[in-house]
């Protein structure tokens, strides 16, 4: 994370990595804009990003469930949060949530 992040910024981040399903349903009503769509500084990964990357399914059902959870935060290899996940069912999630929006 980049030293303009905040620590729960990064927290964030790093519970979404981590899959902690209760950890991220905490955070979500303590976070700002930024906070929840914050970058990795070095891949560019938002949380939805490292979510999808690592199969957390809970988690990113929880993301896409927030209104100021961004879809379209591409990283540095220029790939959205649903371009990279490769879970059938976390793919669908992103259409699910799509329907209701």
């Amino acid at each position: 994370m980049g030293h303009a992040q905040s620590k729960r910024a990064k927290e964030f981040y790093e519970t979404c990595r981590d899959g902690n399903v209760d950890r991220v349903r905490e955070l979500l009503s303590t976070l700002t804009y930024e906070e929840l769509n914050c970058s990795d500084p070095t891949t560019g990964h938002s949380p939805l990003h490292i979510a999808c990357k690592n199969n957390h399914d809970k988690v990113v059902q929880l993301l896409l469930e927030q209104k100021s959870c961004s879809r379209i935060i591409i990283n540095k290899d220029g790939t959205t949060a649903h371009d990279i996940a490769t879970s059938p069912n976390i793919r669908s999630l992103f259409a699910r949530q799509s329907d209701r929006d």
